[in-house]
């Protein structure tokens, strides 16, 4: 069974706030320096929002959402989403025109004290929800550039646009066969550090800090298959080294009979940062089996193609 699916889109500008007068005005070299920012997820003109899935509405950073920007080699700055723009937390000013500038952002923001040390969400509370990503996604960018002529700077483009840091899995459980009547009571995917604690560096990337989670991924929805087909969408590390093994289990009820559907060398034992690996699966005579799966960029709208795996019985 195929499907196609939309992936929401976004495009935000981060503008810098009036100057509030306090005891008198700032004087007008420095009102001359006022930073603001336009900022793109992805690459125009296909740009990508920080959820993902099938939601067909434009997908915007609402109020009480924060990035953090570094300027050189000072302090982050933190911005947050009011009900128009972002506001930073300290005024912010370019030093001066004439000399380009490095500036590194990411999101979510975190007090990070340096941009090659900066904590990643964690991935263990996932639920499966395309609704709750933004709570596990991280995106990154970096541009260099000069004030210009207003003094904007600008994240988008191929190589200065925010990127997704991690990977995305996209699983559809389609209600037919066995499935149409089951209730869907546990999903995991194990594998070598697949949810391992992380950091990441504008030098050298995502580290992986292993300890007792570092393995293991599980959702349990508890979902009746007779509403229809479930999709769920989950985060997880990079992972480019295929001689650990990932597993993919799936675990369901029918007729108050428990069975355990699982698939070793799941997605090739890879996952890409910033793509999404989809899977569509069926499960028919106690069997669901993986015919392949589309790895495509995580904005990107793909087919995704049929899983199999030998489903068991463990009462049996």
């Amino acid at each position: 069974m195929r499907h196609k699916h939309i992936l929401a889109c976004i495009c935000c500008m981060i503008c810098v706030t009036s100057c509030q007068n306090e005891s008198k005005e700032l004087p007008s070299s420095m009102a001359e320096l006022s930073m603001s920012v336009i900022a793109h997820i992805g690459e125009p003109p296909t740009l990508i929002g920080r959820y993902a899935g099938q939601d067909l509405n434009s997908v915007e950073f609402t109020a009480g959402d924060s990035i953090g920007i570094f300027m050189d080699e000072e302090d982050v700055v933190r911005w947050d989403y009011g009900s128009i723009s972002w506001i930073p937390e300290k005024k912010t000013y370019w030093p001066e025109k004439e000399n380009d500038h490095t500036f590194r952002a990411f999101y979510p923001y975190t007090d990070a004290t340096s941009y090659d040390d900066i904590p990643m969400p964690s991935l263990l509370e996932q639920n499966g929800k395309m609704e709750e990503l933004y709570k596990y996604d991280f995106l990154a960018a970096t541009t260099t550039q000069s004030y210009g002529e207003d003094g904007t700077v600008y994240f988008h483009g191929k190589d200065h646009s925010f990127q997704h840091k991690s990977s995305l899995i996209h699983l559809q459980l389609n209600a037919v066969e066995d499935l149409a009547n089951a209730t869907i009571t546990k999903i995991s995917i194990s594998g070598s550090n697949i949810v391992a604690p992380s950091t990441y560096s504008f030098t050298n990337g995502v580290s992986l800090s292993s300890n007792s989670l570092s393995n293991l991924l599980v959702i349990s929805p508890n979902q009746n298959m007779k509403a229809g087909n479930a999709t769920y969408y989950m985060i997880v590390n990079e992972k480019l080294d295929a001689t650990s093994v990932v597993t993919l289990t799936i675990e369901y009820m029918v007729d108050d009979q428990l069975y355990i559907a699982q698939k070793s060398g799941f997605s090739d034992n890879k996952f890409q940062s910033g793509m999404q690996h989809s899977f569509s699966i069926t499960i028919k005579n106690r069997t669901l089996t993986i015919t392949g799966g589309e790895i495509s960029p995580w904005d990107s709208g793909e087919d995704i193609e049929d899983i199999i795996i030998d489903a068991q019985n463990p009462t049996t």
